[in-house]
């Protein structure tokens, strides 16, 4: 979930793992997930999901990663955003995605693809 200038992984890891780069802004650049962004993300995550077990991580696993797990809960389990986060908070205590952040997958959470 974050860039290759933040943080970086050995190239030797896509022999051995699938790997995808899906690179979100969190809370020190200011910008939110645009719509684009969140939808492409998304798609990628429930693809990923449907072919076996998946890693999801950022830089700190505190803000972009339980944001998207948070909004795949919410569209794939049918749960309201505080029942989606409390569920994800639940399984990894240090998750903690900003209000604007929530209020924004809140936002598209009925325009993202299925």
């Amino acid at each position: 979930m974050c860039s290759q200038d933040e943080i970086g992984w050995d190239s030797e890891i896509s022999n051995n793992f699938k790997t995808n780069r899906i690179v979100l802004p969190d809370s020190r650049t200011n910008v939110c997930p645009t719509f684009g962004q969140l939808n492409d993300s998304y798609r990628a995550l429930n693809n990923f999901v449907n072919t076996g077990v998946t890693f999801i991580h950022c830089y700190a696993s505190i803000e972009r990663s339980p944001l998207l797990c948070t909004l795949y809960i919410m569209k794939n389990y049918k749960l309201e955003l505080e029942e989606a986060l409390d569920y994800v908070r639940r399984k990894h205590r240090y998750a903690n995605p900003t209000n604007y952040q929530l209020k924004t997958i809140k936002k598209f959470e009925n325009k993202i693809d299925s």
